[in-house]
């Protein structure tokens, strides 16, 4: 787990005066509709393998990987005492079988391995853990509601 928020230009080269914990960028080479073909990421972190992390071929994350970005001590305390409470026996309760998963349908092509994982994972959690309540979000299923062009109106 990584406490604090992602920068990619860790050693201030670029002027931004950012103390974050480092994040990795990608190559240009995957073909990602992203401005430059570049995007972020801390997946590579969870890569053990000593060929992975170029993302040529199909990989798997050998450990979780996962990020709380805090940017003050205050933010990340009180994180700490949020995790703190929730394993006491004082937060157990009915709402710790409910799961709701999220994700966007596939508008593109590249986007269906997206949805495939979705389903996966709801198809393991619901067949694995009876007890869980898994409900299914998907995000076209609302109406998108462009607040930052009606500001601009």
């Amino acid at each position: 787990m990584f406490l604090g928020d992602a920068s990619y230009d860790y050693k201030q080269k670029l002027g931004y005066q950012s103390s974050f914990v480092p994040v990795y960028e990608s190559d240009p080479h995957l073909g990602i509709p992203y401005p430059d073909d570049y995007y972020c990421s801390d997946d590579f972190f969870g890569y053990l393998d000593s060929l992975d992390g170029a993302w040529i071929n199909e990989q798997k994350l050998e450990i979780a990987v996962t990020r709380v970005p805090v940017v003050t001590l205050a933010e990340a305390n009180q994180f700490v005492l949020k995790v703190k409470h929730y394993k006491s026996a004082a937060s157990l309760g009915p709402w710790r079988n409910s799961v709701t998963l999220c994700a966007d349908d596939a508008d593109n092509n590249w986007e269906k391995d997206f949805v495939n994982d979705f389903e996966a994972i709801s198809r393991n959690l619901d067949t694995s853990f009876s007890n869980l309540n898994v409900r299914k979000v998907y995000l076209d299923a609302f109406k998108l509601n462009d607040i930052l062009r009606l500001k601009k109106l």
